[in-house]
């Protein structure tokens, strides 16, 4: 289960990050994420996507925060991944889909961005 943090309580925001963060690394499926090779190389390159994957991990929302990393969503201002970084995220995704069966209503396409 997620919980929002309010915008104005940015002290207990990276805090509660933290635990949710401690949480998440007791599930067996997280330690396969963060053993796997894709994972690693954009943990190291991209630390704060690293995060919101660890947060996301087993829920309907990981796949859809994948999914709008390889969409323009900023009005034409990102520059979008180098092959080998969009090939981890790739692999990160379908990662998701091969150990987490969610009920997929909406393709891709379809999902708000």
């Amino acid at each position: 289960m997620f919980h929002i943090i309010p915008a104005s309580d940015q002290s207990g925001c990276s805090q509660a990050l933290t635990i949710i963060i401690q949480f998440s690394m007791s599930n067996p499926k997280i330690q396969q994420l963060q053993e796997d090779e894709s994972y690693i190389k954009i943990s190291q390159k991209y630390p704060h996507i690293a995060k919101k994957l660890i947060i996301f991990w087993g829920s309907e929302f990981c796949e859809p925060y994948l999914d709008s990393l390889f969409t323009e969503t900023r009005s034409g201002t990102r520059r979008g991944f180098p092959p080998e970084d969009m090939q981890a995220l790739l692999n990160i995704r379908l990662l998701h889909e091969e150990l987490y069966e969610l009920e997929r209503k909406q393709d891709i396409w379809t999902y708000p961005h």
